[in-house]
């Protein structure tokens, strides 16, 4: 049973300065004094609560009073969706992505509070921003990267090349970054010592090794800066304003009046900033496309109506 009725049991009784102690805590809900324990350090350590004990009164208390639990509780998937959507807006760079990145990370470690989004700090989310999807998969494997970075441990990948798996047993990730919509991986591959660089797309396990790595403080600080690479779809849009463009991210090229060519080369990651676009616009071709974007959208206003499309 989740200890969250625990929690604001407790809350209550330090907001009137009752003074709670493990021992009444035990009694109060027939548990042991180390689960009890536990409670209180899930709301100290974990909610941030600032809960000391206090040796005069026997129990603990609340040092500051303007403490409030958080209104929303988000799991472990949850938390890690919100950090990752934090990291793909921030990496966008501009302002209202930037503040979407801001109520992201708020969410993700709990520091939103009630009334915080107001006209003023949110008006961000009624312009134009691009609309980043997540995929579990993508999230999970983006989060075991992202701590080996962190911590300098080598890794185990399966990564897919020409359609077949190959296993990289000893891959030291160095940096992520986005670009053109698409997550990308850079580290060293200890068996043909060398760097690769690879999208994230293409890894299809990740396991942590647990084996250190130390690179030079050069390759460390230095930034990775992509070079264009040939992108083997393209589709033919109108677009109504063509100021938009370049809010889709991906390379373009004018072709008559408002008729433009744009390359991708993930349909998603196009479908996302197209779903995100506030002006007119007509996928002429490929027709798949069209499709693809007709069927999502015909789920999404099945799911806001209450149905269920197969």
């Amino acid at each position: 049973m989740s200890n969250w009725h625990r929690v604001i049991w407790i809350d209550g009784r330090l907001r009137t300065e009752a003074y709670p102690n493990c021992q009444a805590i035990a009694e109060e809900f027939g548990i042991s004094l180390r689960q009890a324990a536990r409670d209180v350090e899930y709301l100290r350590d974990s909610l941030g609560a600032p809960v000391e004990y206090c040796r005069k009164n026997k129990g603990y208390h609340y040092t500051e009073a303007t403490f409030a639990l958080p209104a929303m509780l988000l799991t472990a998937s949850q938390a890690r969706n919100l950090s990752y959507l934090s990291y793909r807006y921030e990496k966008t760079g501009d302002p209202e992505s930037l503040g979407m990145a801001e109520l992201f990370q708020k969410l993700a470690v709990g520091e939103l509070r009630k009334g915080e989004v107001t006209e003023e700090t949110g008006g961000f989310l009624d312009k134009h921003i691009p609309v980043h999807t997540i995929q579990a998969m993508e999230t999970e494997k983006f989060e075991l990267l992202a701590r080996a970075i962190r911590l300098q441990i080598k890794v185990r990948l399966d990564v897919r090349e020409q359609g077949e798996l190959r296993r990289l047993e000893h891959f030291a990730p160095m940096q992520l970054f986005p670009y053109d919509s698409e997550n990308c991986l850079l580290g060293f591959d200890e068996a043909a010592g060398m760097i690769r660089l690879m999208f994230l797309r293409s890894v299809a396990n990740v396991s942590l090794r647990g084996e250190r790595y130390a690179i030079s403080p050069l390759v460390a600080a230095g930034e990775v800066v992509p070079v264009a690479v040939e992108e083997p779809y393209s589709a033919i849009l109108y677009m109504a304003v063509p100021e938009y463009l370049p809010l889709l991210r991906h390379r373009y090229e004018q072709l008559e009046g408002r008729r433009y060519r744009v390359f991708f080369r993930d349909a998603e990651s196009l479908g996302s900033v197209l779903l995100g676009c506030a002006c007119e616009y007509r996928i002429e071709r490929p027709g798949w496309l069209r499709n693809m974007m007709q069927n999502r959208l015909r789920h999404m206003q099945a799911s806001f109506e209450g149905n269920v499309l197969p």
